[in-house]
C-alpha cells in the first residue's frame, strides 16, 4: 500500500494592524460650543481626525450646528474624502444658501474630486457674490485654462497674485497662460519669481528649461531641467524635455537614456516613446524606431508626429507602402509638410 502524505496547512494568525483612532477629552458640563472649541484648536494644530471627532460630538448635541458641519467638510477636504467634504457642504448650504465660504470649499471639493465643471460653476457662483479669496480664484484660473479660456485665466492668476503676492503655484500657472498666449518672456519673469518664492518648486525650473530651449540655449536649458531632477528625479516630464537638449547637440545615447527612463517612470507616456523613436532613427537602429513609435501610436492614435516619424523609419527599412500610408497619416492629422514626401510616393 503506497503511504499518502496528507501536507497539513498552518495558518498563523498574524495581529491586524488597525490604527487606533484618537481619545478626545469631553468633560460632562461640556456643551456643543465648548466640544466645537476643542475640535477648533485640534484642527489648527493639524490634528484633523481628532478634530472631525470633536465636530461628531458637537453635531450630536446639536443636529443643525452648520459651524461645526463647515469644519467637518474641512477635515475631510484635509483627509481627501471628497465626496465626504461635499455632502457635508451641500448640508450647510441646505440651511445656510448664502453661506459663501461653504460655497467655496465644496468647489475646493468638487475640483480635487475630478468634478472640475462642478467646482467652475461653483467658483464663479461665489465670485458674483462678490466674495473673494487667493484660493478661489487660483483655482477657477486653472478651470479656465483647462477649457482653453487661457486669458480669463491669466486675469484670475492675476487676481489670486493680488491678495497673496507669494503665490509661488499662481506665478508658476500664469506663466503657463502667458506662454499659450505667446509672451514667453513674461512667462519666464513669472517662473523665476515663483522659483524665489519657493525655490522647491521644481515645475518652474522644467518650465524655465523649455523656455531655453526653444530659444536655442541648450546650456540654460540643461542648467533647468538638471535642477528638476535634482528636486524631483521621478519627474518623468523633466526627463522627456532634456532628452531633446542632448538630441539637439548629438548626444543621442544620452537622449536616448532620458526618454527611457521617463518611459520607466510613465510607461503609457506617448510623448516620451515618440521620442525615443526618433532618437533611434537618429541612431540608425530603424526597427526598435519603428516598435517605439508603434507604441506611441498605440496610445494616442491621433498622434501626427508620430506617425510622420514612423514613415520616415519606415522609409529606412525600405517599406515604400507603409512609410506613404504614415505619411499619408499624418498629413490627414494636420502635418502639411507630409505633402512634400507624399509627393515621392507611387
Amino acid at each position: 500500500m503506497k503511504s499518502i502524505i496528507i501536507a497539513l496547512i498552518y495558518i498563523v494568525m498574524l495581529p491586524l494592524l488597525i490604527q487606533a483612532q484618537p481619545e478626545i477629552k469631553i468633560e460632562d458640563n461640556d456643551n456643543a460650543e465648548t466640544i466645537y472649541n476643542k475640535g477648533l484648536e485640534s484642527f489648527k494644530s493639524g490634528n484633523f481626525k481628532e478634530a472631525g471627532l470633536y465636530f461628531d460630538e458637537a453635531i450630536k448635541l446639536k443636529p443643525n450646528f452648520t459651524k461645526a458641519m463647515y469644519n467637518r467638510g474641512n477635515v475631510k477636504l484635509e483627509l481627501k474624502d471628497f465626496e465626504g467634504a461635499i455632502s457635508e457642504f451641500d448640508l450647510v448650504l441646505e440651511t445656510e444658501p448664502e453661506n459663501n465660504k461653504a460655497l467655496f470649499c465644496r468647489g475646493m471639493a468638487k475640483f480635487f474630486h475630478g468634478d472640475s465643471e462642478g467646482a467652475y460653476s461653483d467658483f464663479t457662483a461665489v465670485l458674483a457674490r462678490n466674495y473673494s479669496h487667493p484660493k478661489l480664484h487660483y483655482y477657477k484660473g486653472v478651470c479656465e485654462f483647462r477649457k482653453m479660456n487661457y486669458q480669463r485665466a491669466l486675469t484670475d492668476f492675476d487676481n489670486a497674485i493680488q491678495l497673496d503676492a507669494n503665490f509661488a503655484t499662481a506665478y508658476n500657472d500664469r506663466a503657463a497662460c502667458k506662454r499659450k498666449l505667446g509672451d514667453d518672456a513674461g512667462a519666464a519673469s513669472d517662473y523665476l519669481r515663483a522659483i524665489s518664492i519657493n525655490p522647491s518648486l521644481y515645475t518652474a525650473y522644467e518650465n524655465l528649461g523649455s523656455i531655453r530651449r526653444i530659444a536655442g540655449d541648450n546650456t540654460s536649458a540643461l542648467t533647468y531641467y538638471n535642477k528638476a531632477l535634482e528636486i524631483n528625479p521621478q519627474s518623468y516630464i523633466a526627463l522627456n524635455n532634456r532628452g531633446p537638449v542632448y538630441y539637439n547637440s548629438g548626444n543621442y545615447d544620452a537622449a536616448k537614456s532620458d526618454f527611457e527612463h521617463s518611459i520607466q517612470l510613465k510607461p503609457n507616456y506617448a510623448f516620451a516613446f515618440n521620442n525615443l523613436g526618433t532618437t533611434l532613427i537618429k541612431m540608425s537602429r530603424f526597427d526598435e524606431a519603428v516598435i517605439a513609435l508603434n507604441k506611441a501610436i498605440e496610445l494616442n492614435q491621433q498622434y501626427a508626429e508620430a506617425f510622420f516619424n514612423r514613415g520616415i523609419a519606415k522609409e529606412m527599412q525600405k517599406d515604400e507602402k507603409g512609410s506613404c500610408s504614415d505619411w499619408k497619416t499624418a498629413y490627414e492629422l494636420g502635418i502639411k509638410s507630409a505633402a512634400n514626401l507624399i509627393s515621392k510616393c507611387k
